[in-house]
């Protein structure tokens, strides 16, 4: 990587964290931080609640042991059973959401590429609606 990009994506990972999706009310929040074996990695979509055992980001690995983190290069936060979206991360989900919007009207992406585009936009906003209080 040239170092001018080098130099900014150690800027934007300062200052917003490494990438980093369930829905946790307050109570269940403290239950999870309560547990000694389980490490919290907070992160700007989402956060971990990481359990080796059933982290989507490690089916790439060949072996996960105990004291493995999660690969936030693979995180998947809308599917991974560790995922905790909070009301914080709504405006993070949002610029997702938006950008996904973006680069279907500023060019002609092909068939794929809309495809792609249209399931991040869905899968975002359902991950960003789970945690809407319902309408009485």
């Amino acid at each position: 990587m040239p170092p001018r990009l080098t130099a900014e994506f150690t800027r934007i990972r300062d200052e917003l964290g490494d990438f980093p999706g369930r829905t946790v009310d307050a109570a269940r929040l403290r239950a999870m931080l309560a547990n000694p074996a389980r490490a919290y990695y907070p992160g700007v979509l989402n956060d971990c609640y990481f359990e080796a055992s059933t982290a989507l980001c490690l089916l790439r690995r060949p072996a996960a042991g105990p004291d493995t983190k999660p690969v936030m290069n693979h995180c998947q936060p809308a599917k991974c059973p560790n995922s905790c979206v909070l009301p914080q991360h709504r405006p993070a989900i949002d610029k997702v959401i938006d950008d996904a919007r973006q680069l279907l009207t500023i060019r002609r992406p092909t068939g794929l590429q809309k495809t792609a585009l249209h399931q991040q936009v869905d899968q975002m906003r359902r991950m960003r609606d789970q945690n809407e209080e319902p309408t009485r």
